[in-house]
């Protein structure tokens, strides 16, 4: 079993993107502007950002039966033999394990990176010292990471 807890980079540029958005929305209603789509937008973005802020911290399991990914309230588990195909990108300056299903997972940044994986894919931040071991425990359910 491999099992890890990291701060979650997608998450934290996603809380980040709603902050500097509010941000940029916010300053016409200081500057003596009244629009109520503003004032919507702001609070819509900064719900978002709390959000994506209760949840930064991943939990992330290998184990003989599958993986399992919890990320704030939202946990996934995929069994090995739902997997068709891993592999491992970087991105954000992260390492990701990209894992396809058949099945389409809910959309979430994190899991689907900001949309830059397919609907059938899914992604967990690896850290770097845990990559070797990640490696042969894919290798052993029979995905070999490109």
């Amino acid at each position: 079993m491999i099992e890890w807890k990291l701060a979650d980079r997608a998450s934290m540029v996603g809380f980040a993107a709603c902050l500097a958005a509010a941000t940029v929305l916010v300053v016409p209603l200081f500057a003596g502007e009244e629009s109520v789509v503003l004032m919507i937008a702001v609070l819509v973005l900064v719900s978002q950002a709390w959000r994506l802020g209760l949840a930064r911290y991943l939990h992330a399991r290998l184990d003989t039966t599958g993986i399992t990914k919890e990320l704030g309230p939202r946990k996934w588990r995929l069994a090995w033999a739902d997997v068709s195909e891993a592999r491992l990108i970087t991105l954000l300056g992260s390492t990701q394990l990209v894992l396809t299903t058949a099945d389409v997972g809910r959309w979430s940044i994190s899991d689907r990176l900001a949309g830059r994986i397919g609907v059938h894919a899914r992604a967990v931040q690896v850290p770097t010292d845990q990559l070797p071991a990640v490696r042969q425990l894919l290798s052993e359910h029979g995905l070999t990471p490109a």
